[in-house]
């Protein structure tokens, strides 16, 4: 099973419905790619500033229905009905513009960057979730930005049966960014390690910013884009779950890239059950 899988990575503008309006050009060119999925970074088109008075959610579902696409988009959530707690969040639709799910990021506990930043003004409040969804183009995660970093929660998704994993980002992380190297590793290390896609995109505030639109697959990078726009690569799901019920034979002459079966055959709980009983 092939399928087309779209990142789009922002060119900010100044308000929320500017970056409303502008989502439907960026859609319009992944659908032109033949996107059956497209996500957009952490927080677009938004909102994530107090007061939060804008709500995309009704705009971005008809989106989706009108272009008949998967679209994953974020925001930020109030809540309390005074505005003083919010969630990171990411929704799924379908291509009928009808929610599949949501995730509210979970790392680090909060609050944490979001309060009185630059970017964003909200006073983020971690949550306890990881949900992974089934649709018609296979099962989906979804964490958000710098969760990259904290690997337990991809394998906890791959366990779950996730077969692709989208961690929009919020801000560049391209060349020159302090984080661009680990960032780069970490993306493709876990699509190998979980034998899983993997799909991160950034918001760029200016033209001239280098950001890390990247997709891997368990056994190479499939696409990179540093600049605003659409990537679009295709993606077999077949291939991941060859991996996944093959098993490892390192003395055969196998085609596979990376390790196969780790997932089943490798995982042994007597090992770090003494970890996990921790408190």
């Amino acid at each position: 099973m092939s399928i087309r899988i779209a990142s789009v990575q922002t060119l900010l503008e100044k308000t929320d419905e500017g970056n409303l309006a502008k989502a439907s050009k960026y859609l319009d060119q992944a659908v032109a790619q033949g996107a059956d999925i497209v996500c957009f970074p952490e927080t677009f088109p938004g909102p994530w500033r107090r007061p939060s008075k804008f709500s995309c959610h009704a705009e971005m579902a008809a989106l989706a229905k009108s272009r008949s696409v998967y679209m994953i988009y974020g925001t930020s959530e109030k809540l309390d009905e005074a505005d003083t707690k919010h969630t990171i969040s990411l929704f799924l639709l379908g291509p009928d513009g009808k929610l599949i799910g949501r995730y509210d990021r979970c790392c680090p506990p909060g609050p944490w960057l979001y309060k009185q930043g630059a970017l964003w003004d909200v006073n983020y409040v971690g949550q306890n979730q990881l949900p992974v969804f089934e649709t018609e183009l296979g099962k989906i995660g979804l964490l958000v930005c710098s969760e990259v970093y904290m690997p337990e929660l991809s394998r906890a998704l791959a366990i779950k049966g996730a077969e692709i994993t989208f961690l929009p980002a919020g801000i560049k992380k391209g060349p020159g960014n302090q984080w661009y190297n680990t960032w780069r590793t970490l993306m493709q290390a876990r699509a190998s390690e979980n034998l899983m896609y993997t799909i991160t995109c950034n918001n760029l505030q200016t033209p001239n910013e280098i950001g890390l639109n990247v997709i891997c697959s368990p056994e190479n990078e499939l696409g990179y884009l540093a600049t605003e726009g659409v990537l679009c690569v295709t993606a077999d799901l077949d291939r991941v779950r060859l991996l996944r019920d093959s098993s490892d034979n390192y003395f055969a002459d196998d085609p596979f890239l990376t390790k196969p079966g780790t997932l089943r055959e490798w995982r042994r709980p007597e090992v770090y059950s003494d970890v996990l009983a921790q408190p």
